[in-house]
């Protein structure tokens, strides 16, 4: 309760004042670029899309200059594989500069700027981010609704490409899936994604932020799902969800209050149900996820599916195609304009095939390892700090552990939360007993 009466985003005697800001501008733009992009600088749409390069250079600069962080395996093996795919794109692949630098970002800037935001921030601003997001939380819920009713010509669905065509992408009942601030609704998603891990954190630390913030909170949560028209938030939610009941496990004194939060859960989803509003809202989602249920085979078809995404298919097609892969870059959507490709949305959407298909055989099943290995690696840490009774590292792995096996880094946003709730958790890892500003989990 205290940090959130005296919010300040960064301390004034803070030694790392000028990189935290810096990771604050970095969270602010990944938020806030689709609104630049759509509505404030619409003729800038285009070279917004790197506006959170030229953050990370500098802060990954700084970290090393000033030796901050320490390349560690997972640094360099992202570094690496960078280099190397950009040589091979270059040599063996599409054959397109601009194509292997737009790719090689992903590699060099980002991915090692959660390296930097584990070390420079400490639990404190972990915390702080939670307050923000769940600040954010409530105009970021009432612009979904507003967009969910509002047609495409209108100005809140306006696209970061112009024209009527408007940003709601293919929902259901005529009904499209809106935006938000971003560009496009996988944004909108990975922030609920986000924000639903705090919302269940704080609820268990009920001291930290004013009850009515939380429960507002929690309403916020449960009416985003329907108007997103998205099975992604729905699925985000339940998984975050288990975790919350995993700690109910691990501490049978929280079963009491959770029984009650649910019981007031289960009331205010059967009024907010009834109101007509809302009713549209449900209908629509629920329309779109049997349409889309039924189409992949069911919900536990869809979830492997968008889990392996095609894997296998993609391991045998490079082997018998391109040992190398297309190339780096190849395979986003400013590759797919620039080299004159067609999008192959059955491949864009499911990242480790999308990694085998651009970086080839060798480094992207090198990648997935990689990927793999950081996620083992965090969640047997945050496995140790529950066990300790510090349960913000496992709700933070509630969300990040999926974006970080799976996240899409061909796409910026996707990157940007990617890179920063993988931080957030390293950062979460530190002690909490006091201020730790070395960099290394306690």
């Amino acid at each position: 309760m205290r940090l959130f009466v005296k919010f300040r985003l960064v301390e004034k005697k803070d030694p790392f004042k000028n990189l935290k800001i810096g990771i604050w501008i970095y969270i602010l733009l990944l938020i806030f670029e689709g609104a630049l992009r759509k509505w404030i600088f619409p003729s800038l749409s285009n070279p917004l899309i790197l506006v959170r390069d030229p953050i990370a250079f500098w802060l990954i600069y700084k970290a090393l200059q000033k030796k901050i962080i320490k390349p560690n395996f997972y640094f360099w093996s992202f570094t690496i594989i960078g280099l190397l795919s950009y040589f091979s794109a270059t040599i063996n692949g599409h054959g397109s500069q601009i194509v292997a630098l737009f790719g090689l970002r992903s590699f060099v800037l980002h991915l090692p700027l959660i390296f930097v935001i584990g070390a420079v921030f400490n639990r404190y601003d972990c915390i702080k981010v939670g307050y923000f997001i769940i600040i954010l939380l409530v105009p970021m819920s009432l612009l979904t609704i507003v967009q969910f009713y509002s047609p495409q010509t209108s100005f809140v669905n306006l696209s970061v490409v112009g024209g009527e065509e408007g940003a709601g992408f293919g929902g259901a009942l005529g009904f499209y899936r809106p935006p938000g601030t971003f560009s496009f609704i996988n944004g909108l998603s990975l922030f609920y994604g986000m924000t639903s891990c705090y919302v269940l954190y704080f609820l268990f630390n009920k001291s930290e932020l004013p009850k009515f913030i939380i429960g507002l909170a929690v309403v916020c949560t449960l009416v985003s799902i329907p108007f997103t028209i998205s099975r992604t938030v729905f699925y985000q939610t339940l998984l975050s969800t288990s975790f919350a009941l995993i700690i109910i496990l691990k501490k049978p004194a929280y079963l009491k209050f959770a029984i009650g939060a649910f019981l007031v859960t289960f009331i205010s989803m059967i009024f907010l149900s009834e109101q007509q509003f809302i009713k549209s809202g449900i209908e629509a989602f629920t329309a779109r996820f049997e349409d889309a249920s039924e189409s992949e085979g069911g919900v536990t078809s869809s979830i492997l599916g968008r889990t392996f995404g095609g894997l296998i298919d993609a391991i045998s097609t490079s082997v018998d195609r391109r040992f190398w892969g297309d190339g780096l870059g190849s395979w986003s959507s400013f590759g797919f304009k620039t080299l004159g490709k067609t999008n192959d949305i059955s491949v864009t959407d499911f990242e480790w095939s999308r990694t085998i298909e651009e970086l080839g055989l060798l480094l992207g099943l090198y990648f997935i390892l990689v990927r793999v290995l950081l996620s083992v690696q965090l969640l047997k840490q945050s496995i140790k700090k529950l066990n300790s009774g510090d349960f913000l590292p496992w709700m933070l792995m509630s969300f990040g552990l999926i974006v970080l096996l799976q996240g899409q880094i061909a796409q910026p946003t996707s990157l940007g939360f990617l890179t920063l709730i993988t931080g957030l958790t390293i950062s979460s890892l530190k002690s909490k007993s006091k201020l730790n500003y070395s960099g290394r989990p306690k």
